[in-house]
Formats: structure tokens, sequence, C-alpha cells
């Protein structure tokens, strides 16, 4: 026999079924000379496999590729790269690279952490006022989005703008519809009015809740439309003032075009808060801690009479030298200062208190809204005339001066009064030196041509929402025709001269810029 296995330089030789250069150790035969497709290598640890041998590239498919004993290890060509996640909260730790073929233990696919090493910080935590902790990992500690209070689970963000004069804590009225809002995000329970808190949302003044209200039922209160709503559709007005710090005692003063966040927090749930107040109303008062006003039933409900601290009343509706409504039957003798009418207390605070004053006078039914606000010195008013039977007007210019939404005296400063008139913004001022009361429109009647006159001791706007602007001496309107519709003024009274509250009468006048966010959910 030649060469036999036996051989004394006989080799082992190992089958390489594959080909590939490397044999199978369990496949061996002893031979002076390689037997046809087998090798002297014996690392194949998977004989099948061309690309399973010790040259092989490892990746991610259940095989020891490169037969080192592993399987999938994390230096595969294609594992994936994973973050450590010491805290358990899903969120991984971009500075923490682990690789695999599989997530490994302590590890996630995410790398948006931004401190791993505590589980109440990551992109899903709520960012909350914590002493400079970003905890949302939005690259903003403390922002203008932190949240005040967990226990509320939705809010509305707000941007207020200040008007273009400096004024002290003006008011705000943002209307909310609460059922859209929670529709929106998918909440199927309804509004708990308790629940409602406005929020300044700044972290460096602590975040402080400022006394607020709700009135489902009114939207709108401060614009020249019908403020009146569904009573409980959980739509309406949240009304509270510009403030920081919720203390309306004490006005916060706010520079022209300021910007200040704010969030109406609500929920379905919610206990009410409990308010100061300076307000205190009747059927037949409104009186803060500034300002005080009288009504008169004998007289269609007008303001009889307003006072400014320790002043003597500065005006009157109630007293007129020449009409104060419409003019029509050929006299000013059946306007609604000479009819009696009704008063009711429609709101009652914490932030507004509203006195509607209703009267029939003839043909004419005219409706006025009053309102006074807590820590503000002024009154405010929307009033509605229209008709309830064909009327005649006949005043010689029944389109402008015989339709009149305000006239009044003002009996105590009278005398060497100075008066600021422009048709442009319909304000004007009386004042004695000592004490004055400015008055001015928020939203002035659509038909001015004179704009605001003085009769000495008297103050008469001129104006009318009536389109008939023809200059006949007289003219027959249908019943329902509204003549003046949702005109909204206030009256200012103050101490010393106009120069004093110049800035605050533009700013109530402009009013203050909402900007509503969308509902949102933590």
């Amino acid at each position: 026999m030649i060469d036999p296995e036996t051989s004394e330089d006989a080799q082992d030789w190992y089958n390489d079924s594959d080909g590939d250069g490397f044999g199978d150790p369990d496949a061996m035969t002893r031979a002076c000379e390689a037997p046809s497709g087998a090798v002297l290598d014996s690392a194949d640890c998977d004989d099948a496999d061309a690309a399973v041998n010790p040259d092989g590239v490892e990746i991610c498919d259940g095989q020891d590729n490169d037969c080192d004993g592993r399987v999938d290890p994390s230096d595969s060509l294609d594992a994936e790269t994973y973050y450590a996640d010491d805290d358990g909260d899903s969120f991984g730790d971009p500075d923490a690279e682990v690789k695999g073929c599989s997530t490994p233990a302590g590890a996630v696919e995410d790398n948006t952490d931004c401190d791993d090493g505590d589980v109440l910080v990551n992109p899903d935590a709520l960012e909350i006022c914590d002493s400079g902790v970003d905890n949302d990992c939005d690259g903003s500690a403390d922002g203008a989005d932190a949240w005040w209070d967990d226990a509320w689970a939705y809010r509305i963000p707000v941007t207020l703008t200040a008007p273009t004069n400096d004024s002290e804590s003006p008011p705000v009225a943002v209307t909310v519809d609460f059922a859209a809002a929670l529709a929106a995000l998918g909440v199927s329970g309804a509004l708990d009015e308790g629940s409602i808190r406005v929020v300044r949302q700044d972290c460096a003044l602590g975040q402080p809740t400022l006394t607020s209200q709700f009135e489902d039922g009114v939207a709108g209160l401060f614009d020249g439309v019908d403020h009146e709503d569904d009573p409980n559709d959980d739509r309406g007005d949240v009304l509270w003032l510009f403030d920081e710090d919720g203390d309306y005692t004490t006005l916060d003063a706010v520079a022209a075009g300021e910007t200040a966040d704010f969030a109406i927090y609500f929920d379905t749930s919610g206990s009410a808060a409990s308010s100061a107040s300076s307000l205190v109303a009747s059927t037949t008062s409104l009186a803060n801690n500034l300002s005080a006003a009288s009504f008169s039933t004998a007289d269609g409900g007008l303001m009889s009479g307003i006072t400014s601290g320790a002043s003597p009343s500065l005006m009157s509706q109630t007293d007129s030298c020449c009409g104060n409504g419409v003019y029509f039957g050929g006299t000013w003798s059946n306007t609604p200062m000479y009819a009696s009418g009704t008063t009711t207390l429609t709101l009652d605070g914490p932030v507004v208190a509203m006195i509607t004053a209703f009267t029939a006078a003839s043909t004419m039914n005219v409706t006025n809204w009053y309102w006074m606000i807590d820590g503000r010195p002024e009154l405010w008013n929307k009033t509605l005339h229209e008709t309830n039977a064909s009327t005649t007007l006949n005043h010689a210019s029944h389109f402008t001066s015989g339709i009149r939404p305000w006239e009044s005296v003002q009996p105590n400063i009278g005398g060497g009064t100075f008066t600021t008139d422009t048709t442009d913004y319909l304000y004007a001022d009386s004042s004695n030196g000592t004490w004055g009361i400015s008055f001015a429109y928020r939203w002035a009647p659509l038909y001015v041509t004179s704009g605001i006159s003085l009769y000495n001791p008297y103050l008469i706007t001129y104006a009318n929402d009536y389109a008939d602007t023809s200059a006949a001496s007289s003219a027959t309107v249908a019943a329902g025709t509204v003549l003046l519709d949702h005109t909204v003024m206030f009256v200012l009274p103050h101490a010393g001269s106009f120069g004093d509250v110049d800035d605050e009468v533009f700013a109530l006048m402009a009013g203050v810029s909402v900007t509503e966010g969308s509902p949102e959910a933590w």
C-alpha cells in the first residue's frame, strides 16, 4: 500500500463542502495528499455556507458568520445604534451609544433624553416651573409653555398685546368655546366651570393665578355685537385684567404694545376658585374700590350719578337739555329718560358686575347694559334702540341729530369745563381742574357727522346705526328697525385734568389684542 493514512507523516484533512477554504472539524480524513474537496484548516463552523467561516463578515442574521463563537455581536456590520436609557423613561441618552442587532438591555432606539438620570425629564414630560430644569427637552427651561399645575389636564394658551398707549391693567375678554376645545382634544366629558383658571405664563413671576370670571351666555362683551349667547353651550367670555399678580386692588402698569403669555386652564372636574373682589352691586348700583354709579328705574334705568372716591357726582344721564335717545313724534319727551324702566343685576363679579336696564318708550324699546370692573374706575355701556311699532322720525336731520346714543350733564364740573372733541376717535373730556369725566367709544355708532358736542354743561353724541342718511324732515320706519345697535362706550371719572388720564382713555378705546392658541392637553 502506497502512502496509507497510517503513514508517519500523513496529515489531517477536513472536508470543505462549501469551497470557502475552511474545513469542517467534524469531517476529517488522514492522508498524505489532500483528498478532493478537503483542506488542512478545520475552523469552519458551517461547511454548508460559503459565507460562514473565520474570514466571514459578521451581520445580523442569527448566525455566527465569522466562527468566533458569537452570534450577532454588537460589532456586526449592520448592527443598529441604540442609546442607553439608565432612568427607564424610554428615552435614550444621545451621548451613550450602544450597538446591537436587537435592542440591548437598558437601551432604546430614541436619543432625545436631555437628562438620563431623571425619569421626570424627557420629551414626553410636563414642563413645569422648577428653577431652570428643561423638563420636556425642548431646549427651553421654565419657558412660556411651562404647565401651571398637572392637576389640570387642559389649557388654551393666550397671548395678549397691550394697547398702543400706556395703561394700568386693562380689561380682557376672551371668547372661548370650551365644548369645542374638549371635542378637539378627544374628551367626551363636559366642562366643569369651577375648574377654569387664568394663569400668567411666566415662571419668573411664579405663574400667578389671576382672578377671572367665565360667563356662559355672554360673548363679545366689549365688541360692537350682540353679546348675549346660549347660556348652556359652554361657550362664553372669560374675563380678567392684563395683570402680573392678580391683585386687582393695585393695578399694574402696562407699557404700550407690551405682550404677555397667559393660559386658560380647564377640566371636566374642579372646584370654584375663591376670589376677592371690591365689586359691590345691586339692581340699581355698581361700585368698586375706585368708583360708584347709580341707576334710576324712574328714568328708564339710565345712570343717575357716578363718583370717583370722595368726589361729588360727576355725570348723570337723567337730566337732559335736549334729549337722550331718539327724536320722534315731534318731541324728545318720549325718550327713554322720561319713561320708567326695569333694572336687573345680570352679572355679579368677581371681575365684572353688570346691570341690564330696559324701557319701552312709546314705539321704542331701549336696552342699556352697564358694567363695572373690579379695581378699574370706568363704567361701560352698550346700548340697543329698536322700534316696536311703525315709527315716524321727524327731526330736521333725523339720521344724526335726531338719534342720540348718549347725552349727559356734568352737574358739578359744568362751569369752566375743558372739552376735547374729535369725530375720528369720538372722545371728550369735561374737567374743572379738580375733577373730570372722560367720555369715549370703544365701538362707535356707524353714522356720525357732528361727533361729540358740548352744550355747557351737557355732553351729547349725535350719531346712529340707522342706514337712512337722507336729510328729509321726517321718515317712517317699520317695527323692528334698529336705530342704535350695540354701541360700546365708557365714562372714566378722574381727578385733575384730561392730561392725567389721556393715555388710559386711548388704551381703553383701542382695547387689548388677543391671540388665542389651540387647546392643549398635558
